[in-house]
């Protein structure tokens, strides 16, 4: 019975460990990627919220209903605060794409440096 039992816990630790959570992603997802030297504290790409992030870390995916391109990226870090345009790149809403906004740099100097990757 045991044994049973270890082997049960075991399986289910490997099926919870090995889902995919991509799997339920549909149209058009976009997380944040913070590769600045500087922990964030609240993001917003258009509406949505993304929250902090540290250092080196990234977001959950989170969907983009729109079928328009997003507009503004909004960043505050410590007493900074920056909202650029996008820019120009081309979504789907109906396939499904997933899109990275990397922010590399965020400094009073340098200001607000972001690339937007497909991933």
């Amino acid at each position: 019975m045991k044994k049973f039992l270890v082997l049960a816990f075991i399986s289910c630790i490997v099926v919870v460990g090995c889902t995919d959570y991509d799997d339920n992603l549909s149209g058009t997802q976009i997380r944040v990627r913070n590769n600045s030297a500087i922990d964030l504290s609240e993001i917003f790409i258009d509406e949505i919220e993304y929250g902090e992030v540290a250092q080196k870390e990234a977001t959950p995916y989170q969907k983009y209903d729109s079928s328009d391109l997003p507009e503004f990226l909004r960043v505050k870090a410590d007493s900074l605060e920056f909202e650029e345009a996008v820019g120009n790149f081309e979504i789907d809403s109906v396939m499904l794409r997933l899109y990275t906004f990397q922010i590399d740099t965020v400094s009073s100097e340098a200001g607000l440096k972001f690339r937007i990757l497909e991933d």
